[in-house]
């Protein structure tokens, strides 16, 4: 809630109006992702010298903000990791096998019947 009466660009925001970020746009902002909806390694490195990465655009928006900011982030991050880091370091993954020992690609065709998203 806005404490106090305020203006950014030509609008005015009244006292106790409540302002909402817009996750959607931020998250598609052209500058920071190239592709917005596709995701790749790519869009974690600067766009230019010191420039802002999809990374900290994806920290500062995903997790909230100020005082509302996810307080256990960081964490999330690490347990990620070392999910990651033990299920490469136990697993071989590779290419499913077919019954003649040929290596079966999977197919990329989305599937439009599913609770799962299959790009």
């Amino acid at each position: 809630m806005v404490i106090k009466e305020d203006e950014y660009l030509i609008y005015l925001i009244p006292k106790g109006s409540t302002v909402v970020g817009n996750a959607w746009v931020i998250l598609r902002d052209p500058v920071v992702f190239s592709n917005p909806e596709k995701l790749g390694p790519w869009q974690f490195s600067p766009t230019r010298e010191g420039s802002t990465t999809a990374r900290e655009v994806i920290d500062s928006t995903v997790y909230g903000w100020g005082k509302r900011a996810c307080p256990v982030r960081h964490t999330g991050y690490s347990a990620f990791f070392i999910v990651i880091s033990d299920i490469l370091t136990c697993f071989n993954i590779e290419e499913a096998l077919d019954d003649a020992g040929n290596e079966v690609i999977p197919s990329l065709k989305y599937i439009s019947k599913s609770f799962v998203r299959y790009c």
